[in-house]
């Protein structure tokens, strides 16, 4: 199993935000000349919106273990998880959707994904194995309550999860064992619960000032471990709806593509098949 890091999105947003604040930059609406604009109407601002996938890659460095799309609007913010076993088409084989990247680009993958919802993601984040953990630690753990003991090991892949159940405060290579585990009865399904509470939890606990002094080890693991097209200016204009997020007034949404799982034993390989109709809708 690949390393899974939900929380990225909003680290990388929370790095952002802490710059913005260090350097005094204020969002503001573009200029709009006289010759643009009627001056005895005021045409009403547009909603702004961003769609953000975010890759979370596996040992390898090539196959995303970790898909998910952000979307963020002045009303809050929603995310959409696509399990990497989604079953997807390429070159008129039947194929997982995390090896869309392996078999032909990230271009290919972003095909699959607008198949699937109708949404063509605006920007991405893709980050190397070991960032969750590297952020988490950055940010000085988080506090967390476990739902329950996870025990697992599996020496070929040098993983021994330990985990009691119970709040306590968690470091990044716990939060990533967490994220990790994954027998639950529901499998993935359960696991992708977990990752966005944790993911919530992140939010409201770090998604402040006090994360200035977490800036130098931040801006450390944001230029080494993450490739993003996202820009200081894209994160200004977003950096309202965050600032409400960490203040409680606007909605955090977690949402699963809708799908089942195959039966594995029948068919000889585990798939997630999309309820396509249904997905095509879920951002409405």
């Amino acid at each position: 199993m690949g390393k899974i890091w939900k929380g990225l999105f909003i680290a990388l947003c929370l790095l952002s935000a802490v710059v913005l604040t260090t350097t005094s930059v204020i969002t503001r609406s573009p200029t709009v000349t006289g010759a643009e604009r009627d001056p005895r109407q005021a045409a009403p601002a547009e909603a702004r919106e961003e769609t953000i996938l975010l890759l979370g890659l596996d040992e390898s460095g090539l196959r995303p273990d970790s898909i998910m799309l952000f979307r963020v609007r002045e009303d809050g913010i929603t995310m959409l998880s696509i399990p990497r076993d989604t079953k997807v088409e390429i070159n008129g084989s039947a194929h997982k959707i995390n090896a869309a990247i392996v078999r032909g680009s990230r271009e290919l993958l972003i095909e699959k994904i607008e198949q699937l919802t109708g949404v063509t993601p605006d920007h991405f984040v893709s980050m190397k194995p070991g960032t969750f953990a590297a952020v988490v630690d950055a940010l000085g753990g988080v506090e967390y309550t476990v739902e329950q003991d996870m025990y697992y090991s599996d020496p070929g892949q040098d993983l021994y999860i330990r985990l009691k159940a119970g709040k306590q405060t968690l470091d990044g290579k716990q939060c990533e064992h967490y994220c990790r585990y994954r027998r639950y009865l529901l499998g993935d399904l359960t696991r992708t619960e977990h990752q966005q509470k944790l993911l919530r939890a992140l939010i409201e606990q770090k998604l402040k000032i006090s994360t200035l002094t977490s800036l130098p080890k931040l801006w450390s693991v944001y230029s080494e471990m993450v490739e993003t097209d996202l820009t200081i200016g894209t994160v200004t204009e977003l950096m309202p709806t965050l600032r409400k997020l960490a203040g409680g007034t606007v909605e955090f949404t977690s949402l699963t593509l809708p799908g089942e799982y195959n039966d594995m034993k029948r068919e000889g390989v585990s798939y997630y098949l999309p309820d396509l109709d249904a997905a095509k809708t879920i951002w409405k």
